[in-house]
């Protein structure tokens, strides 16, 4: 029965053992659970500390119970604290947090008092909002198969630690079994990403923009082309530098001539084909460097240098050559199917909309206690 009480318990939102002992009075689904007996927090706390095979669930609420435990007492913290139950200590608590920040720099704009480790993320109707962005992994059938929070709004870091969650996540479960093709929207698009994942010998589906904006031809770029402008622009390049050689050479015997005969510089203006000031300026490099050092005109290309992509560029053009073949499509088109329902389902369907509880680690517990009882719920359909 306790067994139940917690998984159900986690399942809403309600992990302190204050909070499941008062929802065993208050909640009737509670009462059903435990038949209308109520155990108090301290039955239900020892319960858990009994049974730490489950620790990684059960973490975060034991932390919250200690430091219950040292606020409340024996009593079930029903009620603020004794020191916020007065208005005028209230306010004084609050300008003390403020003053807090204020020491610190006062770097952020907006401060969360009760959740320092969230953070501002801009929700999906382009607003903002004080949360977490959480990340999820679902594989055929929707079954999750890794799940976790984090305080980055930016999902272009997520892919690979979700990809070293998934691993670990299989390993735990004591599955084998290869990832046949990851697919990810354009939020976890970079460069840098296919660069991870291509090592890694992972087969990657990663859209290069938004879905409705993407490509269903292959990219206009041409290696070959690319190839053969490279080809040309560095012929070029190798023709210009045997005509400064050939000018260095001229001028050196010339300045060597000069040098043998004791002659003055002046009088082979013509043949060098050069001013005054630069005759001299070039024996003088002669005499103290050598030929290599004599200094001639740069000569303009007969080529134009070519553009050539960056290492994201040519791993977008590489994915919207991928995602244009057909095959591809009808495979990529399973991202929606398998995450987003997963998503629609939680929040639509089920309820879930917000994390019940604080901080990181909270969070990421809660987190996969939810996408474990999705999973229930999918094995259950597919029995």
């Amino acid at each position: 029965m306790l067994l139940t009480l917690l998984v159900w318990g986690y399942s809403r939102g309600v992990v302190s053992s204050r909070r499941i002992e008062r929802a065993c009075r208050e909640d009737v689904a509670f009462r059903v659970i435990c038949a209308n007996e109520v155990p108090d927090h301290t039955t239900i706390a020892r319960f858990r500390q009994r049974h730490e095979a489950v620790a990684e669930m059960f973490d975060a609420a034991e932390a919250a119970d200690v430091v219950e435990d040292e606020e409340f007492g024996d009593g079930n913290g029903s009620g603020l604290p004794a020191e916020l139950a007065d208005a005028a200590k209230r306010r004084e608590r609050i300008a003390e947090l403020i003053a807090e920040v204020d020491a610190e720099g006062g770097a952020c704009e907006r401060v969360n008092l009760t959740d320092w480790e969230s953070r501002i993320m801009q929700s999906a109707d382009g607003g903002h909002l004080q949360g977490y962005n959480a990340q999820v992994i679902c594989g055929e059938g929707q079954v999750v198969l890794a799940a976790a929070v984090t305080n980055e709004s930016n999902d272009y870091h997520q892919l690979i630690p979700m990809l070293d969650e998934l691993t670990e996540s299989l390993d735990a479960a004591g599955v084998d079994a290869e990832v046949g093709v990851v697919l990810a929207d354009a939020g976890y698009f970079t460069g840098a990403n296919m660069a991870a994942v291509t090592q890694r010998g992972v087969d990657a589906l990663i859209a290069t923009t938004k879905r409705h904006k993407q490509p269903d031809t292959p990219s206009e770029f041409d290696p070959t082309a690319e190839a053969a402008a490279l080809e040309a622009f560095a012929a070029d390049q190798a023709r210009i530098t045997a005509a400064r050689d050939a000018e260095r050479q001229r001028r050196a015997v010339i300045f060597e001539h000069v040098a043998a005969t004791s002659g003055d510089v002046r009088d082979y203006l013509d043949v060098l084909g050069v001013s005054q000031g630069t005759a001299y300026k070039g024996m003088a490099e002669w005499r103290q460097e050598g030929t290599a050092a004599i200094t001639v005109p740069n000569l303009k290309w007969q080529v134009p240098r070519p553009v050539l992509r960056s290492d994201t560029g040519a791993a977008r053009d590489a994915m919207v050559d991928k995602l244009a073949d057909p095959e591809n499509r009808e495979r990529y088109k399973l991202r929606s199917h398998l995450v987003e329902t997963y998503f629609g389902h939680t929040k639509a369907n089920r309820g879930i909309r917000r994390f019940m509880r604080r901080g990181l680690a909270a969070a990421n517990a809660e987190w996969r206690l939810i996408a474990t009882v999705h999973n229930i719920g999918r094995l259950s359909l597919g029995r």
